[in-house]
């Protein structure tokens, strides 16, 4: 599966300063990708593309917007996508509120 994390909007600051530095770990069955942290920012690009193998058995996506900090790393917020409403070789582009 090819999946591509274009942007988010609108994140929650989870910072003092009122920004967050986000990044999107995808998880797929066992497999964990992640995109690069965005420093400083609420409106975060990445257009990062991933391609992720896995089982029959693997039921969903989860892509959790995560706030990098040197200390801890605070969650944002997180969608999981049924991989049943895929169609093979169909391209799904669509926005997912967190």
């Amino acid at each position: 599966m090819q999946i591509l994390v274009i942007r988010a909007v609108g994140l929650l600051a989870s910072d003092p300063d009122g920004y967050s530095d986000p990044f999107v770990q995808l998880s797929l069955g066992p497999l964990v990708a992640r995109t690069q942290a965005k420093r400083r920012t609420l409106n975060p690009f990445w257009n990062e593309s991933f391609v992720l193998e896995y089982a029959d058995d693997t039921t969903e996506l989860k892509a959790k917007i995560i706030d990098q900090d040197p200390s801890t790393e605070q969650p944002i917020g997180a969608v999981t996508f049924p991989l049943l409403r895929l169609v093979a070789g169909e391209t799904l582009c669509q926005w997912f509120p967190i």
